[in-house]
Parts: structure tokens; C-alpha cells; sequence
């Protein structure tokens, strides 16, 4: 069976999600109805259409690819690609009308992170996509940004409730003292900006596959580091290489 290439993977994506923000832009109007899932999360018939779509394409496209998705689970195939699935990442940030969500999907190899997308609907249906090696939207190679000194960087996380209720707290809070500037633009957002070098740091905890494995391409591609806390990358920083001895120094400090 011959390869799938990265150009093979980004023109599949870019078809199959382009008119995403379409169908985003129709129902915000309705975004703040939802239910919660047996994990406590929220779950809206926006996420179960996008997957729903999305395992369609693939199916039609690469029928003995094996599936996976947030809403839907599993769906093995009778080879070694496997297809990951997020169709809101950021769904509580989306019922509150807030656009800091995207579509997440990724390709594995043998159980490998191979190629990564991050369709963002807001504010102008941006795709950003890696391979590992190199991260890319509109044609442009993006990277992490340098940061000279900690009051120039700008430090990021999904929910520092979390955080402050975890074994990190002492890490975090050392961090943020250190001087940043510090946001919680969080879910894939937080990503997108520090992997198009908007950002600096991305402190996120409680991981789902479905909300890493795709990103995984981008963010090595992008040139970022990444400091599993807890693995597989359910508890992660990830940070500009310029950071990466205090980064370090501090985590080993606290034993973490």
C-alpha cells in the first residue's frame, strides 16, 4: 500500500472542513443547548454533526482506515492508519459563545502521531497543519516565537481552577512569577497561538487523545518543546526552546 503523503492529508482536510464555518455561523444561535456526557463535559448537536460528517469523508475516502472520535469512538479499519477525530475542541467556550474553539484531526501511523490540523471557524476559517517537521497555514511556515526575557512572554492555559486544584500549583504559580503576561485562551486556540508565534506557553492538564494526538504535528512542527508531565500527554507544557532551562530547573525543583 503506498504511503498517504502530508500534501495528500492537508488537500483531505482542507475540502473537508472548509465549509465548517458555514454550518458553525448557523447554529450559534443555538450554541448554548447542550447536555453533559457521563464524563461531565458538555456535548451539543454541533460536536455530533461535525464528527458525523467528518467520519463520513473518511470512510469514503479511505474506507480501511480506522477512526477514532470524541463523539462516536472507535471504528477499526484493516491497517495501520488511524484517523482522530475532535469536532469541537473548546465546546464549553463554544456554549458560552465564545470563539475560541476549532476542529481538530489528526493521522496516526502504527500508533505514531503523523500529521495534524486545527480548522479554526473565527475569525477567518484558518487552517493550520503539521507533519512534525514543519507546521503550516495559508501557504506560510509558522513557528514558535523567541522570548528574550519572561516579561516578554505570554503564557496560556485552558482553566487555572484546575491547576490550582492539581500537583502543578506550585509550578504554575512559580511560573507566573516569574513575569509573564498570562491568559486563558486555552483549548486549541491556546495552541494556534503559540504555534503561530503569538504565544509563549501552554500549561494543560486533563487531557483526552482526541485533544492532543492531532495537535502533536503542528506543535513538534511549529518548533516548540514538550514536557510530558503525565503520559501518554495527558498533562503537558508546552513552551519556545528559549524557555526551556528555567521551564526545566523549575519542574525539577518540585519533583514533578
Amino acid at each position: 500500500m503506498k504511503a498517504l503523503s502530508f500534501k495528500q492529508f492537508v488537500d483531505f482536510v482542507e475540502t473537508s472542513t472548509v465549509n465548517l464555518q458555514n454550518l458553525v455561523k448557523t447554529s450559534m444561535a443555538n450554541s448554548g443547548e447542550f447536555s453533559y456526557k457521563d464524563d461531565n463535559t458538555r456535548v451539543t448537536d454541533l460536536d455530533l454533526e461535525i464528527e458525523k460528517r467528518i467520519r463520513g469523508l473518511i470512510k469514503g475516502k479511505f474506507e480501511n482506515h480506522s477512526i477514532s472520535g470524541e463523539e462516536y469512538g472507535e471504528e477499526y479499519g484493516s491497517i495501520d492508519y488511524n484517523w482522530t477525530i475532535d469536532p469541537i475542541d473548546g465546546t464549553f467556550s463554544y456554549t458560552n459563545y465564545v470563539p475560541l474553539f476549532g476542529t481538530l484531526i489528526g493521522l496516526e501511523y502504527k500508533k505514531k502521531p503523523l500529521y495534524g490540523a486545527l480548522r479554526l471557524p473565527f475569525p477567518t476559517n484558518q487552517l493550520l497543519v503539521g507533519d512534525g517537521k514543519s507546521a503550516w497555514m495559508e501557504g506560510k511556515q509558522q513557528n514558535v516565537s523567541s522570548c528574550e526575557t519572561w516579561n516578554d512572554a505570554l503564557i496560556l492555559t485552558t482553566d487555572e481552577q484546575s491547576i490550582a486544584k492539581s500537583r502543578y500549583r506550585d509550578g504554575w504559580e512559580k511560573i507566573c512569577s516569574l513575569g509573564p503576561s498570562r491568559r486563558t485562551w486555552g483549548d486549541c486556540y491556546g495552541y494556534f497561538l503559540l504555534c503561530t508565534g503569538r504565544a509563549h506557553l501552554m500549561f494543560d492538564i486533563n487531557l483526552k487523545s482526541c485533544d492532543i494526538l492531532p495537535l502533536l504535528p503542528i506543535i513538534r512542527g511549529a518548533g516548540c518543546k514538550i514536557l510530558e508531565l503525565k503520559k501518554p500527554y495527558r498533562d503537558i507544557i508546552v513552551y519556545s526552546p528559549d524557555l526551556d532551562k528555567e521551564i526545566m530547573s523549575i519542574m525539577a525543583i518540585l519533583g514533578k
